[in-house]
C-alpha cells in the first residue's frame, strides 16, 4: 500500500480543513460562510467558484473534492496551469445520508449500502448486510479497500477495540475522552 509522506508547513487558520488528493495536491476549505475552497499554488491562492454559501462533508477521492451543497453533489478539481472547475454531478438520494469525508449511506429493503460521494450510489455501492444492533451508535467514518469503516465512540469505553462485522465492514471503539 503506497504511503503519503507529510512534512509541516505552516499552521491551519482556524476553521480551516486540508485536503490532499492522489497527486499530492492538497486543497484547503475555511468552513465560515461563506464557505472558501482552494489551493496555495507557490504561495499563489486558486479559489474555486462554489455554487452556495457552504460545502458540507468535503472529501477527497483520487484527485477530486467532493462536496454537497443544498442537496445536489458536486466535484471540484484543479485544472492547469491556475483553475479550480466545479462541477455539478447529481441530485442528493432522498434516502441518501451524507457523511463527513464524502461517503454516503442509504437503506433500502433493510441492508446498508454505503459508497463514496463520487461514485454511482446505484451500481457503485457496496452493501453491509449486518444488523442494525451491531451498527447501534457507529458512525460511518471511512471506506477503505472496499470495507466500510464504523466508528463508535464511547466515554465507558476503557479500551479501544475493533472487530469485524463481515467481510467488508470493521468496527472501531474508542474512548471520547482520550480521543477527541
Amino acid at each position: 500500500m503506497p504511503m503519503l509522506e507529510f512534512t509541516k508547513q505552516c499552521a491551519l487558520p482556524q476553521d480551516t480543513s486540508a485536503f490532499q488528493v492522489e497527486d499530492g495536491t492538497i486543497f484547503y476549505r475555511t468552513r465560515f460562510p461563506p464557505d472558501r475552497l482552494y489551493v496555495n499554488r507557490n504561495g499563489v491562492e486558486i479559489v474555486a467558484q462554489l455554487p452556495g454559501d457552504c460545502a458540507f462533508n468535503a472529501g477527497a477521492h483520487g484527485n477530486d473534492i467532493y462536496f454537497e451543497t443544498d442537496r445536489k453533489i458536486y466535484k471540484a478539481v484543479l485544472s492547469p496551469p491556475n483553475a479550480i472547475t466545479v462541477s455539478y454531478l447529481r441530485d442528493q438520494l432522498e434516502d441518501e445520508e451524507i457523511h463527513p469525508g464524502a461517503i454516503c449511506s442509504r437503506i433500502e429493503d433493510g441492508v446498508l449500502y454505503v459508497y463514496r460521494l463520487g461514485d454511482d450510489p446505484i451500481n457503485d455501492a457496496m452493501y453491509i448486510y449486518t444488523s442494525s444492533d451491531d451498527l447501534y451508535g457507529a458512525n460511518l467514518i471511512a471506506i477503505q479497500e472496499g470495507s466500510a469503516i464504523f466508528e463508535i465512540r464511547n466515554a465507558n469505553c476503557h479500551r479501544p477495540s475493533a472487530r469485524r462485522l463481515k467481510d467488508n465492514a470493521h468496527m472501531y471503539r474508542q474512548d471520547v475522552l482520550r480521543h477527541m
